[in-house]
């Protein structure tokens, strides 16, 4: 009787040894690409999320330019809505048929945490509203600020804008401001 063959090493298989040593590696390779693929999805709708928060401040950025200048004048308020430091009151060229016109700048719904802007129309001393809009984004803070202590005086109107991006922001000039001017001089206007 002859004994078996010996069969090449290569032939024969990996040890166990070599099987872990596989598996080990396998699964850091594994490890990192799943690392590598958390980060790249975070930093995507990071990146995502700041466009929507700088599209929508440039949202805001036209309606509120747009607005100040075809103003006549800050007005001192209209209906419950009082020209300050979170609110915004213009008076508008009405159109004909119209006493007045004005639009409302600022928070203007209960635990509301963006931006809106109401367009109210007199006629016959009856207040209507004739358009409303909110814009995104939430806002962690909404400022005016005018160039006279007067703000029924005011010709130029800042507002600070301060866009919730899910960090704690002690810094206060992280927000945005945006300025504009009120082209027309008119009269100041009060409303009811």
């Amino acid at each position: 009787m002859t004994a078996p063959p010996r069969t090449p090493r290569a032939a024969a298989g990996m040890t166990l040894l070599e099987t872990l040593v596989y598996i080990a590696v396998l699964a850091v390779i594994v490890n990192l690409t799943l690392v590598l693929f958390i980060s790249g999805t975070r930093l995507s709708l990071a990146g995502s999320n700041a466009v929507d928060r700088m599209m929508g401040l440039d949202e805001i950025d036209n309606a509120f330019t747009r607005t100040v200048r075809q103003a006549d004048a800050v007005c001192g308020g209209v209906g419950d809505h009082r020209t300050g430091p979170d609110t915004l009151v213009l008076a508008l060229h009405p159109a004909p048929g119209e006493d007045a016109r004005f639009a409302v700048f600022g928070r203007l719904g209960p635990g509301q945490q963006r931006l809106s802007r109401l367009i109210v129309v007199e006629k016959n001393g009856a207040y209507t509203s004739e358009r409303f809009a909110t814009f995104r984004p939430d806002l962690e803070a909404i400022r005016f600020d005018y160039d006279t202590a007067d703000p029924a005086r005011a010709r130029c109107i800042s507002l600070w804008l301060d866009a919730e991006d899910g960090r704690k922001q002690d810094n206060p000039s992280n927000g945005t401001t945006l300025r504009a001017a009120i082209r027309t001089i008119g009269a100041p206007r009060t409303g009811g």
